[in-house]
């Protein structure tokens, strides 16, 4: 098995003006969109993140049409 140096690799955004153009925003616009590639990573299990997704979680576990789908109920769950 061959080893490789990193599990990722960074790959350089390139962006277009044309291709907003094409695009249609039901939310947001094209400078939000822009503004996305200045943003950097937040850290694994930043509390913000955790916290935000034990929210969604707990929402989803308290409604009952969520018990109908198996896949919400497992992503609620994990």
């Amino acid at each position: 098995m061959r080893k490789l140096g990193g599990a990722a690799i960074h790959m350089q955004q390139s962006f277009s003006i044309d291709i907003l153009k094409k695009i249609r925003f039901l939310a947001g616009t094209p400078d939000l969109l822009k503004s996305v590639f200045d943003l950097s990573a937040l850290k694994p299990f930043d509390e913000r993140v955790v916290d935000f997704l034990g929210d969604v979680s707990k929402i989803l576990m308290s409604n009952p049409l969520s018990k109908k789908y198996s896949d919400v109920v497992t992503f609620a769950f994990w």
